[in-house]
């Protein structure tokens, strides 16, 4: 098990910890993150797969409003790396397309990189956790 411990920084230091981000992706394109801090990881806020409105990715209006609540699966691609790519075409992102199956989703996404460290929870065939 992996888990993420944030870093806070004092409120005299005027650095920032952490830098918000929210896109479309399209279905022919990549959701690709690469936080550049030392210490940063991708933490995701959330993701959503369908027709959510009209804009960059949707060119034939048919139906809107229609998407799936997909945060699961990119916190689970994407949580806790430094880097991250996922195809918005992805086989498991289109089986919870719940969108007409002729029009194309697409992905949207927001997510932050924050300071943290990686804690790896190590158990033992004793049943003993250990951290490393």
């Amino acid at each position: 098990m992996i888990e993420i411990a944030l870093l806070q920084r004092s409120a005299k230091n005027s650095q920032l910890s952490h830098v918000f981000c929210g896109v479309d992706y399209c279905p022919s394109e990549y959701f690709s993150v690469n936080c550049t801090g030392v210490s940063d990881v991708i933490l995701m806020k959330s993701a959503r797969y369908g027709r959510m409105q009209a804009g960059r990715c949707v060119s034939d209006y048919g139906k809107l409003g229609c998407f799936a609540d997909v945060l699961w699966y990119m916190d689970r691609r994407c949580s806790g790396r430094r880097r991250c790519r996922v195809y918005v075409a992805d086989p498991v992102l289109h089986r919870v397309d719940v969108c007409p199956s002729d029009l194309k989703s697409y992905l949207e996404a927001n997510y932050t990189c924050v300071t943290g460290m990686l804690h790896q929870s190590i158990s033992s065939s004793s049943g003993i956790n250990s951290e490393v």
